[in-house]
């Protein structure tokens, strides 16, 4: 039973489903040949891509490797002006402590010095005084000697007893005698 209808329809049926089919096929056999195409294009798209993507990211790298480097210097820079000024003010300190220290050794050193300056005078009087009294007995000793001198020509001069002359011997004892 089939009817005559039906089979022109079947065959209309079997038609656009062989042409269905057919189409379906074409695409399929094409999108797998665009596919391989575009696997290519995609992979040198890839390639690009990565190499550009590459070169983007080094250099972003080295900017913000630099970016970073010169914070970073600038931030030792600081560091290094405090720390520099920082040690100049201990620099500072210590060499005014230094000085003070110095300064106080030595005025001990000198206070010492003059705490230790005996001098004594009564050694120096004591050497003056006998060379005083070496030259005064010098000069009595040549005093008695003109005196005696003197003496004796007085008596050559005039007679006189001789008890004169005992007074004169004895004078020069009576000068001794008064120092």
């Amino acid at each position: 039973m089939r009817s005559k209808k039906e089979k022109p329809r079947q065959k209309k049926m079997s038609f656009k489903r062989v042409f269905i089919g057919t189409v379906l096929l074409i695409m399929i056999i094409g999108s797998s040949m665009s596919v391989a195409f575009a696997e290519q294009d995609i992979e040198a798209l890839l390639t690009n891509w990565f190499v550009k993507n590459q070169e983007e990211a080094i250099e972003d790298l080295e900017k913000s490797v630099q970016d970073e480097q010169e914070e970073q210097t600038k931030r030792l820079k600081e560091a290094l002006q405090i720390e520099v000024k920082e040690a100049e003010e201990e620099l500072d300190q210590f060499t005014e402590l230094q000085k003070e220290q110095v300064s106080e050794e030595l005025k001990e050193y000198v206070d010492t010095i003059i705490g230790s300056m005996n001098v004594d005078h009564e050694d120096e009087k004591q050497r003056i005084e006998t060379e005083l009294n070496i030259i005064l007995e010098e000069a009595k000793k040549e005093i008695e000697a003109i005196h005696v001198g003197d003496s004796q020509e007085k008596d050559s001069t005039h007679t006189h007893s001789k008890e004169e002359p005992k007074k004169d011997e004895t004078a020069p004892d009576e000068n001794n005698e008064d120092k």
